[in-house]
């Protein structure tokens, strides 16, 4: 009787199965979510009238508060508008559609660089389930978007090789990410270098011709959708005042920032490891991943930072903030789009600056959380650093590690040296690092996570299990941002129903900037006032707060509640009506509208 054979699986079919898998926890998030109301979130209602008004007169304009170069963010946006209307949700529906072609194009990087199947979903669902993954789509954020062109041009880069059109596919897909992002550009170096090691590869007596040749074909599109931007930015459009503040605050960066940013950002590569490192940890083969020098010095550089950074906001109270109303920086270190147990800026201009705390101050949390980005980071920075190794190997001598796919080395040296540029300009060129700036950074950190794992952790049940724990965490946070932003819509929308003019109303700063950013820089000239004056409104008699009022005089009117993470107490949206106060002291020529 002859053995059973036991048929072959399909490539194609895993391959669809998994992008169905994608498809279907992408569209839970949705659902779990709610795409939510016509209301602005964090930056996006700069973009958002950029977008209206090229979809309504056909002409480019960005509005002096945004600095990056936005020109495909905002086409998109007015095709959209275009074609769906004008509300937020729209813009907001459209950003989740980018967010859906990132899983697709990290599935694909994964598949290209040999990770197998498995592997490859789990570094798209780890990425696209991140809190900054997901709450940016939930936005008209560019910061997705973007994200979304690096990866398809990484992607068209790693296809390149003997197909010379994927040069320039990859150079004209950086060449549109740059369009929306300018700082885009700075990768291309990454990409240069994995031409140059491609040829000498493909042809070792004729490598230099060949390297010219492709480089050619990739630079030119970037260079000519590049250098017409800065020409039309320069020249017909004129550079925003954000724009021209940002290159100006590189003047004065403190040479003790990078170093700073960059240990804040490796806390963040522990986090984003964590998955994989927990599983080594579970496993005991931590001592097989990470020598004992490497473990000591990592571990000294990491619980260092965490305790001067602690140590630093509690001894050292702003008065223009008030003591450490907020928090100590546990973790995140960056902060802007995650905080503990939320997510979203809150921009609710009290909670914002430290004059009332933040919506959950679990602060033991935040030192258990920290402990595991010291642990983890440990682990991952092991890793970044044989993987380091085994780039410069490639990239110099050619060789590989033993039995690896030349599309696995290929693929390490194009995410790590990238993402090294990347980091590099943001932490030597930035005064403020938000953790969305460094977020980027992530597809590449998880990736080398992943090939550095072994094989049967890297799919254990204890990394899966982080991931998704993060994955409720993010649902959950998300929800809550939404809720408190269509709390907020609701209260500012019934006071203007009463007859309250927009002057007389703070509502924080996505309420604020549309109604009275252009107004405030036309009479002062200036982005922002003095700290610490609310935004573009001083001395508002109403006022939009998470909490309830004890100041003399001022009442709270009304609560607006909104969902939030069980057990964490009822929440609310509360309306403050303080008809005779002038908040913060307010200076005299920055006052408007006291009803």
């Amino acid at each position: 009787m002859p053995p059973t054979v036991s048929p072959q699986r399909s490539p194609a079919r895993d391959d669809l199965t998994a992008l169905v898998v994608l498809a279907a926890v992408w569209l839970l998030v949705i659902a779990l979510v709610g795409p939510g109301g016509d209301f602005p979130l964090n930056d996006d209602w700069a973009y958002a009238w950029s977008a209206r008004h090229l979809a309504t007169t056909g002409e480019l304009r960005i509005l002096d508060w945004a600095a990056p170069s936005l020109v495909t963010h905002i086409a998109w946006g007015a095709l959209v508008v275009r074609i769906f209307g004008p509300s937020y949700v729209a813009l907001r529906v459209g950003t989740l559609a980018w967010g859906m072609a990132g899983l697709v194009l990290l599935y694909a990087i994964g598949r290209r660089s040999q990770l197998g199947v498995a592997r490859a979903l789990l570094l798209a669902l780890a990425v696209g389930l991140s809190p900054w993954y997901v709450n940016l789509s939930f936005s008209y954020m560019s910061d997705v978007p973007w994200l979304v062109m690096v990866l398809a041009a990484l992607a068209a880069a790693l296809s390149g090789g003997e197909k010379i059109r994927w040069h320039f596919f990859a150079g004209l897909l950086l060449g549109a990410a740059a369009l929306a992002r300018q700082f885009a550009v700075v990768m291309s170096p990454a990409v240069l270098l994995l031409i140059v090691v491609d040829a000498r590869a493909a042809a070792p007596s004729k490598w230099l011709r060949r390297a010219l040749r492709d480089s050619a074909v990739f630079l030119v599109p970037l260079v000519i959708l590049v250098t017409g931007f800065q020409l039309w930015y320069g020249h017909v459009h004129g550079p925003t005042i954000a724009n021209r503040l940002t290159w100006r605050r590189m003047g004065g960066l403190d040479p003790l920032l990078p170093i700073a940013h960059t240990l804040a950002t490796w806390h963040y590569v522990g986090l984003w490891c964590a998955p994989w490192a927990l599983a080594v940890l579970v496993a005991g083969r931590a001592r097989r991943e990470v020598s004992w020098r490497v473990a000591v010095v990592a571990t000294l550089a990491l619980l260092g930072y965490s305790v001067a950074a602690w140590l630093g906001t509690v001894t050292d109270p702003t008065p223009a903030l008030g003591l450490n109303a907020t928090l100590p920086p546990t973790m995140p270190y960056l902060g802007n789009l995650v905080y503990i147990l939320g997510a979203g800026p809150l921009t609710i201009y009290e909670s914002y600056i430290g004059h009332a705390p933040y919506l959950h101050r679990p602060v033991a949390l935040g030192w258990a959380l920290s402990g595991v980005t010291v642990v983890c980071g440990v682990i991952a920075g092991a890793w970044v650093l044989r993987a380091a190794r085994s780039t410069w190997r490639f990239a110099v001598h050619a060789v590989t590690r033993d039995d690896e796919p030349r599309d696995r080395a290929r693929a390490r040296l194009l995410l790590l040296t990238s993402s090294v540029i990347y980091l590099g300009w943001h932490v030597a060129t930035g005064s403020i690092v938000f953790d969305r700036y460094v977020f980027p950074l992530m597809p590449a950190v998880v990736w080398i996570a992943l090939d550095a794992a072994p094989l049967d952790l890297a799919r254990s049940r204890v990394a899966i299990a982080a991931i998704a724990v993060m994955a409720i965490f993010s649902v959950g946070a998300t929800r809550e941002y939404l809720g408190w932003n269509s709390a907020r819509d609701h209260a500012v929308r019934d006071l203007e129903a009463r007859g309250v003019s927009a002057d007389g109303i703070d509502g924080g700063f996505e309420v604020n900037g549309p109604r009275h950013f252009s107004a405030y820089l036309a009479r002062t000239g200036r982005l922002v006032g003095r700290q610490p004056t609310p935004w573009w409104v001083g001395g508002a008699r109403w006022r939009i707060s998470f909490w309830p009022t004890s100041e003399p005089g001022c009442t709270t009117a009304a609560e607006y509640p909104f969902w939030s993470w069980p057990g964490g107490g009822a929440r609310a949206i509360r309306v403050i009506d303080c008809p005779a106060s002038v908040r913060f002291d307010v200076p005299p020529d920055e006052r408007s509208g006291v009803q």
